[in-house]
């Protein structure tokens, strides 16, 4: 399974984090557009934060962000 068919996700706020299936994370977010996605999935999840926020855009009480996985490669000579 490559990297780019996981999806890892971190709150900033709560510490909650948690890797998943692309096509399992688009499930529970109920969406594949990115911010709308995050929102969806931290409700889903349970997220008081996300519960009460009304618009993913402009209130963003909800730490939650993806987070970058980067690529190691040994230097050759």
């Amino acid at each position: 399974m490559g990297l780019g068919e996981m999806i890892t996700l971190r709150c900033s706020l709560c510490g909650r984090f948690g890797r998943y299936k692309r096509d399992r994370y688009f499930e529970i977010a109920g969406t594949r557009n990115g911010p709308d996605a995050l929102n969806s999935f931290a409700k889903a999840a349970g997220c008081e934060r996300a519960l009460k926020q009304k618009n993913a855009q402009l209130d963003n009480r909800c730490g939650i962000g993806y987070v970058l996985q980067a690529s190691f490669r040994r230097r050759t000579k």
